[in-house]
This record gives structure tokens, C-alpha cells and sequence, in this order.
């Protein structure tokens, strides 16, 4: 079993922030409303409940068009 600090956490805005900076992303609202939307598709992609921040990672890393949605920091 995962530790939870290994889990997303897709209700609190300071972890979908932390996210979304270490992908070089602007921490905003639509950002992280985005993401939201992204971890949503992610989870019945991988036929997973709750998602790891790796699955989240790969999952961008392998949807460069869903990861150009949010928006870079510059």
C-alpha cells in the first residue's frame, strides 16, 4: 500500500500547487480546476481510485496534449 504522502490528493489546493509547479506549471485556479479534470480521466484510464503522484506524472508525460492545457509559469 501506498504512504499517503506518495498519493494525490485532488481536495487540497496546496498539493495539486506543489503539482503543478514541479511540472512547471502556474499554480492558478484554472489550473488546478484543469488538473482535477485531468486526474479524473487519468483514474479511469488506469482503472485506479486513488492515483500516485507518479501515475499523475506518467500519465502527462504520455498526453503531451492534455498536459498543454494548463498553463506554463513562462
Amino acid at each position: 500500500m501506498a504512504n499517503d504522502r506518495e498519493l494525490m490528493n485532488f481536495g487540497q489546493a496546496h498539493e495539486l500547487n506543489s503539482f503543478l509547479v514541479s511540472e512547471g506549471k502556474r499554480e492558478t485556479s484554472e489550473n488546478r480546476k484543469t488538473l482535477k479534470t485531468i486526474g479524473d480521466e487519468c483514474k479511469k484510464k488506469l482503472g485506479k481510485r486513488v492515483l500516485k503522484h507518479t501515475d499523475l506524472h506518467e500519465f502527462l508525460d504520455k498526453n503531451p496534449k492534455l498536459k498543454k492545457q494548463l498553463e506554463d509559469k513562462n
